[in-house]
């Protein structure tokens, strides 16, 4: 954990911050790699990550401060923090009508959008982490519990290291769904598979985790769980009818599912 600033090569960083433009350009890198392999345009690609830029951030905020009863007009005057489900939620249909409008294929498109969010999120975690923000999670006396001292919000009792657990199942499910033969899975596999498979996984374990999570209760969930109960099903329910179209088509031509599976 580094607090709030780290020094390298002489020169002084805030942490959070340079993980979360690390983060941005984590994401931007694989999503440009991405979309040359797909031919989806320079431009193209300038639109749809300016969406991304502009709006995540937006809704992160907004949801952070309606979780944690804080007034919207302070989004203008002051840092409230950010929910990562709250940018989501308000770039997706945003990103999916702009790529429907540039004439390009929505699920491939969203394929890589997909996973350049996670691999995104991964690193943007590791902001958490190291700044020690205060999105650790409850106190613990297991041996993966950790205590932050010099955080941003410092603790000294040992509490689980969400953070850390996210950036972890971010990387796991990124690694699942990009590798082996990553190019022909982008060239050639089933457009909606990685953005359907991929998200329910996301979602499922953003559920688990929030189980150990320092956030406000309704209902006896955070409202980040209310959020992914919706989002884990419509994702599930899509890929299932996904592989079930795949599963109809082996059955009438095998040889030519070889070719798109």
């Amino acid at each position: 954990m580094l607090g709030s600033h780290f020094w390298l090569f002489g020169f002084n960083f805030d942490t959070f911050s340079f993980f979360t433009y690390l983060a941005f350009l984590s994401s931007g890198g694989f999503f440009y790699w991405y979309s040359e392999k797909i031919g989806f345009g320079f431009w193209d690609f300038i639109v749809v990550f300016s969406v991304v830029a502009i709006l995540a951030p937006a809704g992160g905020a907004a949801l952070s401060a309606i979780e944690f009863h804080e007034p919207l007009s302070k989004l203008w005057h002051q840092n409230v923090g950010s929910t990562h489900l709250g940018g989501y939620l308000l770039a997706l249909p945003v990103v999916m009508i702009a790529v429907k409008l540039l004439k390009a294929n929505v699920l491939r498109v969203m394929d890589g959008v997909t996973l350049a969010w996670i691999i995104g999120y991964a690193v943007g975690r590791f902001a958490c982490f190291f700044s020690g923000d205060g999105c650790y999670g409850i106190p613990t006396s297991s041996i993966f519990g950790m205590s932050f001292p010099h955080g941003i919000v410092p603790t000294l009792i040992p509490v689980w290291p969400t953070p850390l657990f996210e950036s972890g199942y971010s990387i796991a499910i990124f690694v699942a769904f990009s590798f082996p033969h990553i190019q022909k899975r982008i060239t050639e596999g089933r457009p909606g598979r990685i953005f359907f498979g991929a998200s329910t996984l996301m979602f499922v374990c953003r559920f688990a985790v929030e189980f150990i999570r320092r956030n406000p209760r309704y209902d006896g969930l955070s409202l980040s769980q209310w959020i992914c109960i919706p989002l884990v099903l419509i994702y599930a329910s899509l890929y299932i009818w996904l592989a079930s179209r795949k599963a109809k088509v082996v059955g009438v031509n095998p040889a030519f599912v070889g070719t798109i599976a």
